[in-house]
């Protein structure tokens, strides 16, 4: 409806805080995951997307490569100490 939905569900998440409701925003159908990560940092914490929006928050080539190398030095070390080949 041409509105900022991730905008409009900030402001919602304030008013209910301004006023003290017990009341929290379920954030819903968000296409990208940069705007999941912006109203996460707004304090919004409960979200609905596509499963592809929501595996993009966790799929990275750094983390991918960290992980890769984590994993190598972990299995270098392990064999250095234990003095065997892990497979």
């Amino acid at each position: 409806m041409g509105a900022d939905g991730v905008q409009v569900a900030k402001d919602i998440h304030d008013m209910f805080r301004v006023h003290n409701l017990n009341a929290d925003v379920l954030a819903a159908s968000f296409k990208n995951s940069q705007q999941i990560l912006n109203l996460c940092k707004h304090g919004i914490g409960a979200v609905t997307a596509a499963p592809d929006v929501l595996r993009a928050l966790t799929y990275h080539d750094a983390t991918f490569t960290a992980e890769e190398n984590f994993t190598q030095d972990f299995y270098a070390l392990v064999n250095e100490v234990k003095g065997t080949h892990l497979k």
